[in-house]
């Protein structure tokens, strides 16, 4: 029954649109709406078998469907899968189609597998919609690869797959994992550029290692650098710094900034508990990584107002006992316990912390004889407001 099912196969076009095909046991149905169901009896799937016409699956739907279904077919002439709906896992490894096929607007939703799968000529996935994984291992693009305004659902998988004719991913719906590992030969740019993200999708992670990227355009803006395989650490700075230099050689600057933050966070983390507790934390909020250096100015800004603050009950002390500075009266009375007293003293306070906090030497005439001995506790304050100043207009 098997050869007088397939004899048909080689010899005409093959229309399966709008059918059903359901997997029961080891048995395939397939039916249609206003038909009675056909069975076809110990006949798994499609395997190894050669379709030399055209195959009409338009529309149709595919239900629990074994592995192997397409495995190792060959379609020599056209195959379209447009509209069609994978409702499991669906396995096209190592087919051949040597004419144009399209899966225009199809629905995968289940895992689906085209590994080692050779497109010769034009493949079309233009508006497929995804809602789990896509898998291209090792596949070959002769021709047209088309992916527009296709919507990924987890994860989409091109490792170790070549590129001959041009990939078209305008519009598309990044899926949370995009893995584009050992892709090395690439003919015409693939421009992900113009990718979207799904809503509440912060970026998708995409993996890099062993790429091209000499023919990749990626927007950090939509992505973070994946390692799935948790490669070791020289390989990992190897693929951020040929993307900085990608980045950098196209202009696309913010991109830059945005993932030379990123490597400088991961080679602290990975050169000792001094780097990445302190250096990082340092780096980070004192002027993110040198790409915020107005956080510099905001931060010499609050530390003046915050010891100003402190210095509001230390001001008669540190001027009787430590420094004074001539042109600023000494206070005899405390002046915060009068409201009205308050603003000019406090503008006389601040006008005091910010000569020592801003100002780039200090008069060693001015020390009150004794200080040190007298008064360490607060010396060393006074010392720590102008060393703090000095710092902050050092990186200022």
């Amino acid at each position: 029954m098997l050869l007088l099912f397939l004899i048909p196969l080689s010899v005409i076009a093959q229309d399966f649109s709008h059918r059903w095909f359901i997997n029961v046991g080891d048995e395939y149905w397939y039916q249609n709406e206003d038909t009675a169901c056909r069975n076809i009896q110990g006949f798994r799937g499609y395997s190894i078998v050669t379709f030399k016409c055209p195959v009409n699956f338009k529309g149709a739907l595919f239900r629990e469907v074994a592995s192997g279904f397409f495995y190792k077919s060959k379609f020599n002439s056209t195959a379209d899968f447009s509209d069609a709906t994978f409702d499991s896992s669906f396995y096209f490894d190592s087919v051949t189609f040597h004419s144009n096929v399209s899966f225009f607007r199809a629905k995968f939703d289940s895992n689906i597998f085209f590994r080692q799968v050779n497109f010769k000529r034009y493949a079309s996935f233009k508006e497929v919609e995804s809602y789990a994984g896509v898998s291209f291992t090792e596949s070959i693009f002769d021709s047209t690869l088309d992916f527009r305004n296709t919507q990924f659902g987890l994860s989409a998988n091109f490792r170790g797959a070549t590129f001959k004719g041009q990939a078209i991913f305008t519009g598309i719906k990044l899926p949370k994992y995009m893995d584009f590992s050992y892709v090395t030969n690439i003919s015409f740019p693939i421009d992900l550029t113009l990718s979207r993200l799904h809503e509440e999708q912060k970026k998708c992670k995409i993996a890099l290692l062993g790429t091209n990227m000499d023919k990749i355009k990626i927007n950090m803006q939509l992505f973070d650098l994946w390692f799935p395989d948790n490669p070791p650490y020289d390989q990992q700075v190897s693929v951020y710094e040929r993307v900085l230099k990608k980045l950098k050689d196209e202009g696309f600057m913010e991109s830059y900034k945005i993932l030379d933050i990123e490597y400088q966070q991961v080679k602290y983390q990975n050169s000792g508990w001094f780097n990445h507790y302190i250096v990082n934390t340092f780096q980070r909020y004192w002027w993110n990584y040198q790409y915020s250096k107005e956080y510099v100015l905001r931060w010499g800004v609050g530390l003046w107002i915050l010891f100003s603050l402190i210095n509001l009950k230390l001001y008669r002390n540190l001027t009787d006992h430590v420094y004074a500075i001539n042109f600023l009266e000494k206070l005899q009375n405390d002046h915060t316990d009068n409201i009205k007293k308050l603003i000019p003293y406090s503008f006389q306070v601040a006008t005091y912390t910010a000569i020592i906090f801003f100002g780039l030497k200090m008069n060693l005439v001015k020390f009150e004889v004794g200080a040190v001995r007298l008064h360490p506790w607060l010396f060393l304050y006074l010392m720590v407001i102008y060393i703090v100043g000095l710092v902050c207009l050092g990186f200022i």
